[in-house]
């Protein structure tokens, strides 16, 4: 089957804005790696995680205050490769306001797309290094209230029992 010279080119004609869209793309990553966005630590925070790559090397401290659900500031520490450090950047800006419980399920696939080119299969744990922290950090919480929340019936039990005994 041959195609017409009009259909080839119509085919043709996006290649190069998709080239320079990856283009921009990529300059956008080395923007955020030299004057990252939310690059703090927090000084009011219910939630600080850290979590490394140690393949590459990467390293993401994530930060969040949250107050009824609600994601109020989320900042990042961290130190890395270009593609994770964006990530984080790009993730922070992503989260604030959101609800913690849609934030919590972050899709890892949304993370690529935000950062805009092809990431390779060897720089997709640099890419969803920010996103991973994040969740960890959202599950440790949970599952540090739950503890606190056994802890302090568990205490209020033995109370009412050794009432009881006197």
């Amino acid at each position: 089957m041959t195609t017409s010279r009009s259909t080839a080119y119509e085919e043709n004609k996006h290649e190069p804005r998709e080239a320079v869209d990856e283009e921009l793309y990529k300059e956008r990553i080395l923007e955020l790696y030299k004057s990252p966005l939310n690059k703090h630590s927090l000084a009011q925070y219910t939630i600080a995680h850290e979590k490394a790559n140690p393949l590459c090397g990467d390293r993401i401290k994530i930060y969040a205050d949250i107050h009824e659900g609600i994601i109020h500031d989320i900042s990042f520490e961290g130190y890395g490769c270009a593609i994770s450090q964006a990530a984080a950047s790009l993730l922070t800006e992503e989260l604030k306001k959101q609800k913690t419980h849609e934030a919590s399920s972050f899709p890892d696939e949304k993370m690529i797309a935000l950062l805009g080119i092809p990431i390779s299969h060897l720089r997709q744990k640099c890419a969803l290094l920010a996103v991973q922290t994040f969740r960890e950090g959202i599950q440790n919480a949970i599952e540090h209230k739950q503890d606190e929340h056994a802890a302090l019936h568990k205490t209020e039990n033995t109370l009412r029992n050794e009432g009881e005994k006197q």
